[in-house]
């Protein structure tokens, strides 16, 4: 199963001429983690898993993790998709091409660590994010065992929605295809957080990753680079333009209940606010993303005439658009809001900062706003 394919080769030459990584871990090591992460989960956990049938793991299982993989494969169902545990052995001619002392390394769906813990003891800063409560403390239970062998503070264990989270910050992201059940918006999320360069592992793929290249193949991995933002893309100005003038009017339909109030009309802005967004309007307060998105859904229909059903006529005009500075993958537009809403018009001056991004309705997202009154 190590076996590399053509482009897989001429990757590994030119990852080996950029740096050596850590030494690659023995057969031992590798069988302690997948040991210790079968041997974490409980009597109790197993039984709940399986309508009580099993309570304990059969010695056959313990001691060959190819049995390991197939036994847990069968148990595992959770709430927010699969824990479909990899045999570790089928990852390691990638990891040892891509996962490096230093590099940051994130697992979607880390269930019992075992693939953190690998990153970690190939040097990575390995972080993992797992839904399921009973079986991110299988991790935690897990890492214990592996004192010794893995360094504890190389590993970050996260309980949570991993869609809750920025994959932003990473160099190497691992997943598993399929073990979410919503393929869409990962895919999405994907293509629009991945930093420039940074490679996405996908184990068994099932389809492709829409925005990213092709880098490599083997047996049962893919590897997709996310393209590298060119310094001065020429089309970086009239994305942010056409988003500004595109968003503004959202806004104006959802404020005026021009357009139903769904997930998926609200999705155009929720998908291009980034993860750690910051608001600061005129009167100085200070909003984050979910502030601000929910803020913006309660705004809804508030420009309709007092106790009417119908549709408002308020309006928003953008004037003196222009931009302030390009800087690699970041934008700076300064722009005029003239709000004319029953009669009364203010105009307020808006600085933002935009990321130029893969998979945005116009490839960028907003990163910043600054507004002020203007007099």
């Amino acid at each position: 199963m190590r076996n590399l394919s053509l482009k897989a080769a001429t990757a590994a030459f030119l990852l080996t001429a950029a740096g050596a990584g850590a030494a690659a871990p023995s057969q031992e090591d590798v069988d302690r983690i997948q040991r210790e992460c079968l041997r974490a989960y409980t009597p109790e956990q197993l039984a709940g898993l399986t309508s009580g049938h099993v309570t304990e793991i059969p010695a056959e299982v313990d001691a060959d993790p190819e049995e390991q993989t197939y036994f847990l494969d069968d148990l595992l169902q959770l709430e927010k998709g699969r824990f479909l545990p990899f045999q570790l052995e089928d990852l390691l001619s990638a990891f040892e091409l891509y996962v490096k002392p230093g590099v940051r390394f994130l697992d979607l769906g880390s269930g019992d660590g075992r693939v953190v813990f690998l990153a970690a003891l190939l040097g990575a800063d390995a972080s993992g994010i797992e839904y399921d409560k009973e079986i991110f403390r299988t991790s935690r239970r897990a890492l214990q065992a592996l004192e010794g062998l893995v360094e504890a503070d190389r590993v970050h264990l996260k309980r949570g929605d991993f869609f809750n989270s920025s994959w932003s910050g990473y160099d190497v992201v691992f997943y598993f295809d399929q073990s979410s059940f919503e393929q869409g918006r990962l895919r999405k999320k994907i293509a629009a957080e991945l930093d420039p360069g940074a490679r996405l592992v996908v184990g068994h793929q099932r389809s492709e990753f829409p925005g990213l290249q092709l880098e490599t193949t083997f047996e049962s991995l893919h590897v997709y680079r996310q393209p590298e933002v060119r310094e001065h893309d020429p089309t970086f100005k009239g994305r942010c333009f056409r988003e500004v003038a595109e968003l503004h009017g959202f806004f104006q339909d959802w404020f005026n209940a021009a357009v139903e109030p769904t997930e998926e009309s609200f999705a155009r802005v929720a998908d291009v606010i980034a993860s750690g967004f910051t608001l600061i309007g005129p009167d100085a307060t200070m909003r984050r993303r979910a502030a601000l998105l929910e803020r913006l859904r309660r705004g809804y229909g508030r420009w309709r005439e007092p106790g009417s059903e119908e549709p408002g006529t308020g309006s928003i005009r953008i004037d003196r658009l222009r931009l302030y500075l390009i800087e690699g993958p970041l934008a700076v537009v300064v722009y005029d809001e003239r709000h004319d809403v029953r009669g009364e018009v203010r105009v307020r001056r808006t600085t933002a900062l935009f990321r130029l991004v893969h998979g945005k309705p116009n490839g960028v997202e907003w990163y910043h706003v600054h507004g002020t009154w203007v007099p």
